[in-house]
């Protein structure tokens, strides 16, 4: 069996890591707010659950006046819409003997809204940094990954870092651009 790495954010579902922000009225990335990142990182990690993070998240400044329901809404526009063309790319790779499996930085709460937005992603398995607690590219995730499935064929992902990070890793690492183009990389590869 083949498998193929493959990135959610920005791969299969386009995002807005701002758009919280932008709904509250703030100028403000993600790291300028005092915990932030922590709180974020805690919850990718799988350290706290759903419940915890919206009660962390909204005693933080800036989120003090907002509602936990009105925090999951803001949470939830990062995630905007599938990346044209993923879905039935996805869908065929079976058929071309590959079998993408996710390998993604995310929380539970994220990978529930990627599967609301992209339905087909419920057929697949993934690697996800809540699971091992830690972010790509810690070796922890690659050896999860081999120990599960082997060597991917193609890690798809749309960071330059992680890129470098895979390859340093002896991956086979496609920087993400279109469904289109990545495709054509799957088909160059199966054909040699």
């Amino acid at each position: 069996m083949k498998y193929a790495a493959i990135d959610i954010g920005n791969v299969c579902i386009a995002i807005e890591k701002t758009a919280p922000f932008k709904g509250m009225g703030l100028p403000v990335e993600q790291g300028n707010i005092p915990g932030l990142a922590e709180c974020v990182a805690a919850f990718e990690f799988g350290q706290i659950g759903e419940e915890e993070f919206f009660r962390r998240l909204t005693a933080l400044p800036y989120c003090k006046n907002i509602s936990v329901e009105r925090a999951a809404e803001l949470y939830d526009s990062i995630l905007l819409h599938p990346v044209p063309g993923m879905p039935e790319l996805l869908c065929s790779l079976p058929e071309m003997g590959v079998t993408p499996v996710f390998f993604s930085d995310i929380s539970t709460f994220h990978l529930e809204g990627s599967r609301k937005r992209f339905p087909e992603m419920r057929n697949f398995e993934g690697i996800y940094s809540f699971d091992y607690g830690a972010y790509k590219p810690s070796p922890i995730l690659f050896e999860a990954f081999e120990k599960k499935y082997g060597k991917p064929v193609i890690y798809a992902d749309d960071r330059s870092d992680l890129i470098e990070g895979a390859e340093k890793y002896g991956w086979n690492a496609h920087c993400f651009r279109s469904a289109e183009i990545l495709k054509l990389e799957i088909i160059r590869i199966l054909d040699k």
